[in-house]
């Protein structure tokens, strides 16, 4: 079983190596007020504001910069940063905003260690923080109540004290980036036609959706069923899986996550014979279990940039619906004597002399739950159309109405995918 584990975890990374490499792309930095173009690895939306990986073309040489290093940086075809100080006193740092519009009022924006989006403005050489405040008023009644003051509206009015037209439209401006970089570019366009050079694009979620197909073993440890011999763990043969996958990237939060929705058929099989000795009786059991189940998993994936090749770690929950199933068990009882009986029994069941011929009735869920791990890679097969290969660890609750009985799953599937 440690060997299967192994081989399915490190199947979709066996073709290339993922420690210690980045995802460069075109771009610059101004040093000293000099730009030096070549290759830039973006961080993440919070450390980002705080460095910058670079090197030359050409080069494996890699140098790390920081706000105190640099001026700026950006891609030749993305975002722009700028080295800015924010604070004062012993509490004053340079870090990296980036930048939203630029023209005659620069608009940036900065993600602090919290992960909290603070928003600037620049306008003849005094920056300003555009903020909300939390305060609190007292009524007339004596009464304590809690107000947003928008600050940053009285900010942007008296920053635009000599373009009425705006003065209106400010009631419609909120503190995010779409509202405040159409503001910017609004007072840029007021004070003169052509002083808007860059807008920064909106970040955008990124939907896919496409096809799996696969295969998957699994085994079911059972427990506390009254016939001790039955207790066992059993394993199943290698079963197709199929279906449909929806993705969205989230990178509002980080541009490396993503959320994915699937519906896939699945199927467990399991049969063992098992023999047991009671004193003058031998009792062999012909156990027969098959599940076919609509499997509905959710989960959340981290991805990591290699140029055009995306290795990535996953986790979630799946919900699986029964679709069909059976889980016999032909038991036969001999005894030294010849005389022989014959059972038609159920795995999970329960007594109820009244329902059925044997007396016992099924006592199976028709639904169950699961967590789930699992990495794999995305490569570019074709344009606009990536290759997924990925491996995945489940752990499910199985299939037992009785709450003493355990049917616990262990399954390993191997997974190759095409987005459209």
């Amino acid at each position: 079983m440690k060997k299967k584990l192994f081989l399915f975890i490190i199947l979709p990374f066996l073709t290339f190596k993922v420690i210690a490499q980045k995802n460069f792309n075109p771009g610059f930095i101004v040093q000293k007020g000099d730009t030096l173009e070549g290759l830039v690895s973006l961080k993440g939306l919070v450390k980002s504001g705080n460095e910058v990986d670079f090197k030359l073309p050409h080069s494996s040489a890699i140098t790390t910069y920081t706000p105190n290093d640099i001026d700026a940086y950006g891609l030749a075809q993305g975002d722009r940063f700028e080295a800015m100080r924010i604070g004062t006193g012993d509490t004053a740092q340079l870090v990296f905003f980036k930048v939203l519009v630029l023209g005659n009022t620069n608009l940036y924006s900065f993600r602090d260690a919290d992960n909290k989006v603070h928003y600037y403005v620049t306008h003849e050489g005094i920056t300003r923080e555009l903020i909300r405040k939390k305060e609190t008023r007292v009524l007339p009644s004596g009464q304590k109540v809690m107000f947003t003051n928008e600050v940053y509206r009285a900010t942007l009015l008296d920053l635009a004290k000599d373009c009425p037209s705006l003065h209106t439209a400010l009631k419609r401006v909120y503190l995010k980036q779409k509202d405040l970089t159409n503001f910017i570019i609004q007072f840029n366009n007021c004070q003169r036609s052509d002083e808007t050079l860059y807008v920064a694009q909106p970040v955008k979620a990124q939907v896919s959706w496409g096809v799996l197909i696969g295969t998957s073993t699994t085994s079911l440890e059972v427990k506390n069923v009254p016939t001790p011999v039955l207790n066992q763990t059993y394993t199943s043969t290698l079963r197709p899986t199929a279906g449909l996958f929806i993705n969205t990237t989230l990178p509002w939060v980080n541009k490396k996550l993503s959320v994915q929705a699937e519906v896939l058929y699945d199927r467990m099989s399991f049969s063992k014979h098992l023999t047991e000795v009671v004193s003058i009786r031998q009792n062999e059991y012909d156990v027969d279990i098959d599940v076919h189940s609509l499997k509905i998993p959710v989960m959340l994936r981290y991805s990591f940039f290699i140029g055009k090749i995306a290795p990535y770690l996953q986790a979630g929950i799946a919900y699986s619906l029964v679709l069909k199933h059976k889980q016999n068990v032909l038991t036969t009882s001999s005894t030294s004597s010849g005389t022989t009986t014959v059972e038609n029994r159920y795995l999970i069941e329960t007594f109820n002399p009244n329902e059925s011929r044997w007396s016992y009735v099924e006592a199976f869920r028709k639904h169950a739950q699961a967590f789930f791990i699992g990495g794999g890679v995305k490569l570019p097969l074709l344009p606009k159309h990536p290759l997924m290969i990925e491996t995945r660890f489940e752990r499910g609750n199985g299939f037992s109405e009785i709450p003493v009985i355990s049917t616990n799953t262990k399954q390993f599937s191997l997974l190759m995918g095409l987005a459209f």
